[in-house]
């Protein structure tokens, strides 16, 4: 995962920290994730709440100048686990017919893509959740936690005139 503060957070909260993903899909409304350099939004994705059969669509949108660095990668992944958790057993992510980036990131987590009109669907078949799975979100919700209360303080020192160290 990029090295950015994070935090583990629900739709509801303000995304104002540097990675957040929400911990459940309720039916009422989607989940949301987002990368953050600074305070500046770069990037962000979408779970969207699962349909009777079990299908959700995701999506998500990195900037021009912040792709190739591996943020597209870890929010599918971080989508994918998030949407294999919840028992949703179909993941469909749309986009542009000629957008050959986002359609090279769908294959690498072996999505079945077809052109239909001018788009590209992809589909991408999660695994079943396993007690290590759910362990591994947990784990990385606790380190993006940790992570952002890092950032949090350090940002709450520079606010205040004293100098804060840098922490990697």
């Amino acid at each position: 995962m990029p090295p950015v503060a994070a935090i583990a957070l629900w739709a509801v909260w303000p995304m104002n920290f540097s990675f957040a993903m929400p911990q459940s899909v309720s039916p009422a409304r989607a989940s949301s994730s987002a990368f953050f350099e600074e305070d500046k939004l770069r990037a962000a994705g979408e779970l969207h709440a699962p349909d009777d059969d079990l299908t959700s669509d995701i999506a998500f949108s990195v900037e021009p100048e912040f792709r190739n660095r591996g943020i597209g990668t870890a929010m599918l992944r971080r989508l994918i686990l998030s949407a294999r958790n919840r028992k949703i057993q179909h993941l469909r992510m749309n986009c542009h017919g000629q957008n050959q980036a986002m359609q090279a990131l769908a294959r690498k987590f072996k999505a079945d893509l077809r052109i239909d009109h001018a788009e590209t669907v992809g589909d991408i078949i999660p695994r079943a959740a396993t007690p290590f799975s759910v362990l591994m979100e947990a784990l990385d919700d606790a380190r993006e936690f940790g992570q952002a209360a890092i950032d949090v303080r350090r940002r709450l020192r520079l606010q205040s005139g004293r100098k804060a160290p840098l922490v990697k």
